[in-house]
């Protein structure tokens, strides 16, 4: 058996969201966030709900990331939810995603993204992904999802 160790890169952000836990926890759903990602796709393999849930199971193919397979591993409603995300032959990313009340009104999001590179392929993804794109689309990501809740609309790509 050969062991080696993938390369991991580990990157936290935090959003301030203006709407409650309950408003914001909910749209943390791949079927919801069709309402406030702009260009999102997704196809849900699994779900008693049809909604996020422990154990659901959808795929996406997203701009330098590929095909992607998402597990949601831990789910406890208006709290966290996380996710484990293969790209099968390049990398394992685990999505932890906690809410935390900041005021009336008020929902601070903590993101924790741990990237696992699992081959070459994988290591020049997280070279290449992990720097300024990542932090663009998560700064993206925040502000889709405060406009959302404060207007109702999507917030469209320029």
């Amino acid at each position: 058996m050969k062991n080696s160790n993938g390369e991991r890169y580990v990157k936290n952000y935090s959003h301030i969201i203006t709407a409650s836990k309950q408003k914001v926890f909910p749209l943390l759903c791949p079927v919801k966030e069709y309402d406030w990602i702009d260009g999102w796709t997704c196809n849900m393999i699994y779900s008693e709900s049809g909604f996020a849930e422990k154990d659901c199971i959808f795929t996406t193919n997203l701009p330098g990331a590929g095909d992607c397979i998402y597990v949601v591993s831990r789910f406890e409603m208006n709290e966290r939810i996380e996710f484990v995300i293969t790209s099968p032959g390049s990398h394992v990313e685990k999505l932890e995603i906690e809410l935390e009340d900041c005021g009336e009104e008020c929902t601070k999001l903590n993101w924790t993204r741990i990237y696992t590179s699992l081959t070459e392929k994988g290591q020049n993804f997280l070279e290449q992904y992990t720097t300024e794109a990542i932090d663009q689309r998560m700064e993206w990501i925040g502000r889709s999802l405060n406009h959302y809740c404060k207007t109702g609309e999507l917030l469209l790509k320029k």
